[in-house]
């Protein structure tokens, strides 16, 4: 896991991403300015970094597979027994209230709805809850909350959330 990537955070990309989604259908859009193109080519590696911290966690990988809709055996055996990710960005990212959250952050704090498939089937919808990756929430790329179900409107739901969080102290503690 690369703190250098993690770093990045998601948080700035989600604002840039809300700020200028109106001006992106016009035809003179500005160009982006260096901050701003330093975030969208930060956000990938960072939520990959993320992503696969977050398959490695004991316990996490197993949570979120009870959740996902299995994607058909059929689209298993017709791509040669590979699962196919990908991950789609269904809304723009909106800044939240906040106020519930201020116990772990002072900065601002986004909701960045995607959906999740698996071999082109829709298998998961969910919602991260990011902030400023400042430390303690470096390690975490400034993720401090998901929001998980599936699709098929089942009772299953997964919702996890930083309730606290602080720096170690100089023994690392």
């Amino acid at each position: 896991m690369s703190l250098d990537f993690l770093g990045l955070g998601l948080d700035k990309s989600c604002r840039i991403w809300k700020e200028r989604t109106p001006s992106l259908t016009a035809q003179t859009a500005p160009p982006l300015s260096a901050e701003e193109s330093r975030a969208g080519c930060g956000f990938f590696p960072a939520l990959m970094a993320f992503l696969d911290a977050a398959q490695t966690t004991p316990g996490l990988r197993d949570i979120l597979w009870n959740i996902v809709q299995k994607p058909s055996l059929w689209s298993i055996v017709r791509r040669g027994g590979r699962i196919d990710t990908a991950l789609y960005f269904s809304e723009i990212p909106a800044l939240l209230n906040p106020a519930p959250w201020r116990s772990i952050t002072a900065a601002d704090v986004f909701r960045m709805p995607m959906n999740l498939r698996l071999n082109d089937q829709p298998v998961l919808r969910c919602a991260l809850i990011v902030t400023a990756p400042r430390p303690p929430l470096l390690t975490c790329a400034g993720i401090i909350g998901i929001e998980a179900d599936p699709p098929d409107g089942s009772a299953k739901h997964l919702s996890v959330r930083l309730v606290a969080s602080r720096r170690a102290d100089a023994n690392g503690r």
